[in-house]
């Protein structure tokens, strides 16, 4: 009966292994999140939902022109 309880018992090498499975999942949601904009109504909110202030908004595709001239109008707003 002894050998039959050992072979049900996961190793703690797998166990280990699907922790840090779960861990790296988690990790690459959360870093996906930070990484999507949404505009509605005139704000911008990332991924998890938290409002974003303009200044931390930058166009992904924008020239440096365009970047340049944001961040110009966004520091006299403040």
């Amino acid at each position: 009966m002894k050998n039959k309880r050992e072979k049900m018992r996961p190793k703690s090498s797998t166990i280990l292994i699907l922790l840090m499975s779960v861990l790296i999942l988690l990790l690459s949601i959360d870093i996906l999140a930070n990484h999507i904009i949404i505009k509605v109504d005139g704000y911008y909110y990332d991924g998890l939902g938290q409002k974003l202030a303009m200044k931390d908004v930058i166009p992904i595709n924008a020239s440096f022109n365009k970047i340049k001239s944001q961040l110009e109008k966004s520091m006299k707003f403040h």
